[in-house]
C-alpha cells in the first residue's frame, strides 16, 4: 500500500489538465456531493489592523464523505487583542448550487465566486457579515496534478485526496459589519479547493500546511504524512513565487524538518515550535522557518459528534485533532551556503493531525 502525487504524463491526460497551467473549470465543483465525495473552497487572510478572517464553504464535513450533501460554512474572525469570532453555519440542500465551469458556489443567500483572477465572498450571518474581494497577485498553480491518491500499487481501487492554490497569494478588501458597526481593512490572502472520496482520516496520518506573504516572496508549504497503511509514506509539497513569477516548485529538492515540539494539552497532539523547509536544486537554494507564538484554533473533532455517531467514534478510537497558529514564517535565500538575502513577516498555519500521536 502506497501513498503519491500523480505526476505522470499519462496522469495529466486522463485528467484532462495542463502541466504548469490552471484553468477556470477547474476551481468548479469536481465532484457529485449526492455521492461519496466531499469538497471545500477555502479563503483566509492577515489583515492591516493585525486580524486573520477565514472563511470556508463545504459541501459536507470532510470526515464524513458518506453523509448527504449537507452544506456548511465556517467563518473564523481572530482580532490582536484575541477576541475571536467563530461560527459555523448549517443550510439544507436544496440552498446549495455550485458551478462547473468555474468557483460558483452558492449556500443560501452566501456565495464564494471567482474565475481564478478575482473573487468575491459574501457571508452573513445574525453576529457578523463579511464582503471580501481577493484579487490574485500570483499565478493560479498546483502541485503536478494536484491529485494525491493511495492504494494498493497494483493496480486496484485508489482513494483521491485533490488540492488546488487557486489563488497563493492576493490583495484583499474585506467589509465586516459586527454588531452594527461596519469597518473596511485590507490586507493579503488565500484561496484554495480541496475535494476527495474516502474520510481523510482513513488516509492521512497528519499534515503540516502553511502559507505566506514575506517580504517580496509569496510562500506554500505542506508535508503529508500518510496513515501505516499506506505506508506512512510522505508527500511534500513547497511553491515560493516573487513578483508574480513562481521561482521554485520541484518538492523533489525538499527537506523538511521540525523541532521545539510540545505535547499540546487540549488535542494531544505533538506540536512543533519550529519548522525548517530548506530547498535546493541547481538554480536556486531557499530555507522556510516557520516559528509559532500563538496558538488560535485547537479542535478536537470528536467534540462536534453526538448521539450514535459519538458512541461509534469512540469505539473506533477516532482521534482527530486540528490546530491552528500564528507566528512568523522567515524566507532565507541562500548562494555558496551563505544567506544572501532574509525577511519575516507574520504568517498563520495549520497542523491537522488524524491519527493517533506518534
Amino acid at each position: 500500500m502506497s501513498a503519491y502525487m500523480a505526476d505522470a504524463p499519462a496522469a495529466f491526460r486522463s485528467l484532462g489538465l495542463e502541466r504548469g497551467a490552471v484553468k477556470p473549470w477547474e476551481d468548479g465543483i469536481r465532484t457529485d456531493p449526492s455521492e461519496h465525495s466531499y469538497e471545500w473552497w477555502y479563503f483566509d487572510s492577515h489583515l492591516e489592523d493585525g486580524s486573520s478572517l477565514v472563511i470556508v464553504f463545504f459541501t459536507k464535513h470532510l470526515l464524513s464523505p458518506h453523509q448527504p450533501l449537507t452544506p456548511m460554512i465556517e467563518i473564523e474572525l481572530d482580532r490582536p487583542d484575541g477576541t475571536s469570532i467563530k461560527r459555523e453555519l448549517v443550510f439544507a440542500p436544496g440552498e446549495f448550487s455550485a458551478a462547473t465551469d468555474n468557483c460558483e458556489v452558492r449556500i443560501g443567500p452566501n456565495a464564494f465566486a471567482g474565475d481564478l483572477g478575482t473573487y468575491r465572498i459574501h457571508v452573513e450571518d445574525a453576529e457578523i457579515t463579511a464582503d471580501v474581494t481577493l484579487t490574485r497577485a500570483v499565478p493560479s498553480w498546483r502541485p503536478e496534478t494536484g491529485h494525491m491518491y493511495f492504494g494498493d500499487g497494483e493496480g486496484g481501487p485508489e482513494k483521491l485526496f485533490a488540492w488546488l492554490p487557486s489563488v497563493p497569494e492576493g490583495a484583499v478588501e474585506a467589509t465586516l459589519t459586527l454588531n452594527g458597526t461596519t469597518e473596511t481593512v485590507r490586507g493579503t490572502g488565500y484561496h484554495d479547493h480541496n475535494w476527495g472520496d474516502a474520510p481523510m482520516n482513513q488516509l492521512i496520518h497528519h499534515w503540516w500546511w502553511g502559507r505566506a506573504k514575506v517580504g517580496p516572496y509569496t510562500l506554500i508549504s505542506s508535508y503529508i504524512t500518510a496513515e501505516e497503511a499506506y505506508g506512512s509514506d510522505e508527500i511534500p509539497i513547497f511553491m515560493i513565487a516573487k513578483d508574480g513569477r513562481i521561482l521554485a516548485d520541484d518538492a523533489r529538492h525538499l527537506s523538511f524538518s521540525t523541532s521545539d515540539t510540545h505535547l499540546d494539552e487540549v488535542t494531544g497532539k505533538p506540536v512543533a515550535g519550529r519548522q525548517v523547509y530548506e530547498y535546493t536544486d541547481p538554480d536556486a537554494h531557499f530555507r522556510v522557518t516557520w516559528r509559532r507564538e500563538q496558538d488560535i484554533v485547537r479542535r478536537n473533532f470528536i467534540d462536534e459528534f453526538q448521539g450514535a455517531q459519538l458512541e461509534a467514534a469512540r469505539a473506533a478510537g477516532f482521534d482527530s485533532s486540528y490546530l491552528r497558529f500564528t507566528g512568523t514564517a522567515t524566507v532565507e535565500r541562500l548562494e555558496g551556503g551563505e544567506v544572501v538575502e532574509s525577511h519575516t513577516a507574520p504568517a498563520i498555519w495549520e497542523l491537522m493531525y488524524f491519527g493517533h500521536a506518534r
